[in-house]
């Protein structure tokens, strides 16, 4: 009987690599072309998607500086005033124009749509028809910001339309300011990614309705005609910011081949809400895929030649590999008799010879292991935290110096015996997790515990266990290291101790500066009341020195009444505070404004106040630090400048100088363009009773601002200020939005 000769290793591994060869390269081949032309796809649409999201925001971004060009000029106090001229309002408005030259004209209309003042000097007198930006301005009492575009046949030009409401003092509108600015001013933004993705990209930028407001290649429908198949579009649109439609969609019927569409919805810039405008990119695949099919021809052309060269790489590969796999062979032989100081010379630096010398170096490990094993026992030894080894069973089997020493056992007394005899009753190792509830949780990390020494002595340590598996991962035993912590507890106690003593100390305080303050109250009107009487009854009797004595008298009892209730109001802020609610900040700073009008009206001052947040606090605690900083902003002007102060909100990330980052705090802004101080000074502003003036010049208490600090620091927050002498102070509070509730 014949019997069939067998394939040689050699052989198998040939036909093997060949066969591997033939389909990596022909795998290899498809896959690159395939993942190109994914790849290519994915980076032009992230490419189309990228450039209509930065063109949409570049749009926002130029409406929003229109709208707030438009508010600056409604709210200027010339156009504000019922008592201007038509004449001077179109001279203020030729200033504006001359000044911004990006609008074609500028108009006041009164309530009744009649054209007051032009800077064109057109259509004075005459009444305008009603459109969009009269009912956003006058109707609704809102900016109208690009929400009229229309064509103008005497400009003969698209003409974009901003309106703002004009107010008097008393916040009745009674006019309307109107901006035309020619649409050239955003194709000149929108032209910016033609440039970008080249001549053959197209771009449609279209109004909520579908109407085309811009479109490099239909130029005649810009105005007139709404976009191609746009309801169809506007469902792949729907509820999201920007994207693309899967696979290729004809966007216009006109259009013979398929494009890869993208599309942005606009998301307004800051307060400008945006008017519902779509920005939508495409491109023709065969323009975009044109070096995908380069290259499919390129890999067929190289791909053949590669796989005939590999065939003799494969040949001569096969012959070396085996070679040295018979040596290895016969070395493991000689190793498996307890030859262990066999060595092979290795030749090549490949993964075989890595096997070898991996080979040489086990056959030297196996004949030091016994030096390894005492190397790692005395690591173990020297440890400086106790280590105890047990059985399964709860036996100690090892433990270390560090842990002798601290139990002042020695090594025999422990080794074999249970590991509860080093704890307490209270204490015992499985008392509450067993031996199998302890190899379910794998460990148990920082414990803390309680060790008793051989004379009885108690030592707090903290305890860490974990089961010792074998490569199995079958549970051989449990390793136990423990740190000793008495210091530490000692220290711990000592400073909750000081703790306790501090807070303590810091209500006593508090309750004695109330009662100081409260009780010296009471003689304190006795001086001011009998001086008074003195004053009224002698005071035509006495010399003028005598009645300098008098007024000076009742002129101390005043101020150390005005520090007696700074005193009072300081402790306050901790003894009579409220529980945090919600609070609208902005409510709370109009009702200060009203509380400060008569300052307001005898300084010629004003303050400005933007949006600013709601957040958690005690009501009356935000009205104080209020009063306190806005009242010092009109207390401490200049001379010859009626006071300016603005309240505003501004991301806290922006602020370089504050310590908090988190997006929970927020950051109210109190700025003024008063006399300022010296920044060198800044930590002496916030200390009770510290001036920078003399009373003579400005008067106050010097309290303020401590009363500030101690608010916001009782909210959990922060408060700082910049300023230079003469260039007005900025008061920088930086408040948690929401509290954890109660009183802190």
């Amino acid at each position: 009987m014949l019997t069939a000769r067998p394939i040689s290793f050699k052989l198998k591994l040939t036909l093997l690599m060949l066969g591997i060869t033939l389909a990596l390269g022909i795998s290899i081949s498809y896959i690159v072309y395939m993942s190109n032309v994914k790849t290519l796809e994915m980076q032009i649409t992230k490419g189309l998607e990228d450039t209509a999201l930065k063109t949409m925001d570049a749009v926002d971004m130029v409406l929003y500086e229109r709208s707030l060009d438009i508010r600056l000029i409604a709210s200027d106090p010339i156009i504000r005033t019922r008592n201007s001229t038509s004449k001077t309002i179109t001279e203020r408005l030729i200033e504006y124009r001359n000044l911004y030259k990006i609008y074609i004209s500028l108009s006041f209309f009164d309530v009744n749509l009649t054209r007051i003042a032009d800077t064109s000097m057109m259509h004075l007198g005459k009444k305008n028809k009603s459109s969009q930006w009269t009912e956003d301005a006058l109707r609704n009492g809102v900016v109208s910001s690009a929400s009229d575009i229309r064509f103008v046949e005497e400009l003969n030009a698209a003409i974009i339309y901003f309106a703002s409401p004009v107010k008097d003092k008393d916040g009745n509108v009674f006019g309307v300011v109107v901006a035309r600015m020619p649409i050239g001013k955003l194709y000149d933004v929108v032209n910016k990614a033609v440039g970008i993705h080249g001549e053959d990209t197209e771009i449609d930028l279209i109004n909520r309705g579908g109407l085309l407001l811009y479109s490099n290649y239909n130029r005649k429908g810009i105005l007139k005609e709404r976009l191609a198949m746009w309801e169809d579009i506007k469902k792949f649109m729907m509820n999201k910011r920007v994207g693309n439609i899967k696979g290729y969609f004809n966007i216009h019927k006109e259009l013979k081949e398929k494009n890869i569409f993208v599309f942005t919805d606009e998301a307004g810039y800051q307060d400008f809400k945006g008017n519902g405008w779509k920005l939508i990119m495409h491109i023709p695949t065969t323009k975009a895929f044109a070096p995908a099919v380069e290259l499919r021809d390129r890999v067929i052309a190289v791909s053949l030649p590669i796989i005939i060269f590999s065939v003799f790489i494969v040949l001569f590969f096969a012959n070396s590999v085996v070679k040295p796999i018979i040596q290895l062979r016969d070395a493991a032989a000689e190793v498996g008799r307890g030859n262990l100081g066999i060595e092979l010379k290795t030749k090549s630096r490949d993964e075989i010879g890595e096997l070898t010398d991996s080979f040489n170096k086990m056959s030297k490990s196996l004949q030091e292991t016994t030096v390894s094993r005492d190397y790692v026992n005395n690591i173990v030894k020297s440890m400086a935290e106790t280590l105890i080894v047990l059985g399964l069973d709860g036996a100690i089997k090892t433990v270390n110096r560090s842990a002798l020493k601290l139990l002042e056992y020695r090594e025999e007394e422990l080794v074999g015996k249970p590991i509860d005899m080093i704890f307490t009753a209270e204490e015992k190792l499985f008392k509450e997790n067993d031996l199998n509830n302890l190899i379910k949780i794998d460990s148990v990390r920082d414990t803390e515990k309680i060790y008793v020494a051989k004379n009885g002595r108690e030592i707090p340590v903290l305890f860490s266990a974990s089961i010792l598996c074998d490569y199995n991962g079958m549970p051989q035993g449990i390793v136990c290291v423990a740190q000793d912590i008495t210091e530490l507890k000692s220290a711990n106690e000592r400073l909750q101790k000081f703790s306790n003593e501090l807070q303590r100390s810091n209500k006593e305080l508090e309750q004695f500066a109330y009662i100081a303050s409260h009780d010296l109250q009471e003689p304190l009107r006795k001086i001011k009341a009998f001086g008074e009487r003195l004053n009224a009854k002698i005071s035509n009797m006495l010399d003028t020195q005598s009645r300098d004595y008098l007024d000076r008298m009742q002129n101390a009892a005043e101020r150390m009444e005005g520090l007696i209730n700074g005193l009072l109001t300081f402790s306050r802020i901790t003894t009579r505070a409220q529980l945090f609610v919600s609070v609208d900040l902005k409510k709370v700073v109009h009702d200060v404004i009203s509380d400060l009008e008569v300052r307001l009206e005898q300084t010629h001052g004003s303050i400005e106040l933007d949006t600013i947040p709601v957040i958690d606090a005690d009501p009356l605690q935000m009205r104080q630090l209020f009063q306190n900083l806005l009242g010092n902003a009109l207390k401490f002007h200049k001379k010859d400048e009626p006071p300016v102060v603005k309240v505003y909100s501004k991301p806290l990330k922006e602020a370089s100088d504050m310590v908090f980052s988190d997006s929970k705090f927020c950051q109210i802004i109190v700025e003024d363009n008063g006399i300022g101080f010296d920044e060198k000074y800044l930590d002496r502003i916030f200390g009770v009773f510290q001036r920078l003036h003399s009373r003579s010049e400005y008067e106050g208490t010097g309290i303020g601002l401590a009363v500030c600090r101690k608010i916001v620091e009782r909210h959990g927050g922060a408060i700082t200020a910049k300023s230079s002498v003469g260039q007005g102070a900025m008061f920088i509070v930086a408040l948690p939005v929401k509290q954890k509730g109660g009183n802190l």
